[in-house]
Formats: structure tokens, C-alpha cells, sequence
């Protein structure tokens, strides 16, 4: 049912008696979910160092702020099995954490985990060249291979990194700004000559 203010309500009945008329007592609540509520959270589960396990979740509860939410998982409790927090028993979960970050503070973390992705490709040898421009970036970034997200996005309409540069290159892809000639002409920056 739709409430004012585009909210949602639902009416529950909880133990309905019923009257010697034959008309039951109804207790009615009403459950108010905001639309922004109903846009899916992004879980990951997080294994790739053992004794720090766990789950993440990123929603939007409150207006204005992204809620992110970690739950540590015991090193034994998370197999192969669990794929999410509800998997595993509640024992083996010996910490969470919710934080409400404002939309500044999300945007900082989102910028400062892309430019440690970056970093770590660039220190572990995981950066690819792209075949169409030889710019190296971060191969993880990558949503073609052997492509930048950058020529991927023009030559084959994929989506494109928001690129932030710090020091010549993209803190997120690792892009260095290079166009082919082919690229250019798409864009309409080739040069005339």
C-alpha cells in the first residue's frame, strides 16, 4: 500500500479473535520503509586473509548517509559454504560494527579504496597495458580485458571510471590519459593536421 509521502505502510494482523458477530479484532501496525530503503544493498564477503574474515554491507538507511556495516566471522566458521551472515552461527561472529557516514566522508572512502587498488596493482605487477591506447591501468578496473576503461567505454559503450587524476594518472584505473588516434577521432578531439 502506498503511504503519504511516497512511503510504503502494511497492515499486519497479529492473533485475530474473533467476536461471537464473527468480525475479528485486528491490531494493525504500520511499517513506513522509505523509498531509498528499497534499493538493494551491496554485500561482500570478504576471505582472502583467514583470520580477517567477514562481511560488509552498504545500504541507504538515512537520508543524506550510506550505512556500511562489517560483521567479523571466526576463521573456522567460514568455509566454503556461508555466503552471507545469516550463514553462520551467531557464536561465530564475535564482532559488528554500523557506521552511518555522511555522503562526503562515503565519496572520501570510495575515492581512498580506489587509489589503494591502484596502488597495490601498480606494487604487485597487476597492471595490464590496453591494447588500443598502451596506457597501463589496473586490470581489476578492466570491464573488457586487454582494454582500459577508458577505450572500452568508446569503442564498445561500456561504462567508464570516473576518472580522478593525481600525479598524471587516474587514482581509480590507473588510466595515464592516452587516446588512440581511433579513440580521439570518436571523441572528436583528434587533431587536425
Amino acid at each position: 500500500m502506498q503511504g503519504s509521502g511516497g512511503q510504503r505502510t502494511m497492515e499486519i494482523d497479529v492473533n485475530p479473535k474473533h467476536h461471537s458477530h464473527g468480525t475479528p479484532d485486528r491490531l494493525t501496525y504500520r511499517l513506513q520503509r522509505h523509498p531509498m530503503n528499497d534499493i538493494e544493498p551491496t554485500r561482500l564477503r570478504c576471505d582472502g586473509i583467514q583470520y580477517r574474515s567477514g562481511f560488509i554491507e552498504a545500504r541507504l538507511v538515512h537520508a543524506g548517509h550510506v550505512n556500511l556495516e562489517t560483521w567479523s566471522v571466526g576463521p573456522d566458521a567460514l568455509g566454503a559454504s556461508p555466503q552471507w551472515v545469516t550463514d553462520v552461527s551467531d557464536t561465530s561472529v564475535p564482532g559488528n560494527v554500523e557506521l552511518e557516514l555522511d555522503l562526503r566522508t562515503a565519496m572520501q572512502l570510495a575515492d581512498s579504496l580506489h587509489e589503494l587498488v591502484a596502488i597495490q596493482a601498480a606494487r604487485t605487477g597487476t597492471e595490464a597495458s590496453c591494447d588500443e591506447c598502451g596506457s597501463q591501468f589496473v586490470s581489476s578496473t578492466a570491464i573488457m580485458s586487454g582494454l582500459c576503461p577508458e577505450c572500452s567505454h568508446y569503442l564498445y559503450n561500456k561504462p567508464n571510471c570516473a576518472h580522478s587524476f593525481h600525479d598524471g594518472r587516474c587514482r581509480r584505473c590507473g588510466w595515464d590519459g592516452s587516446v588512440s588516434d581511433y579513440v580521439a577521432r570518436i571523441k572528436g578531439t583528434a587533431k587536425s593536421g
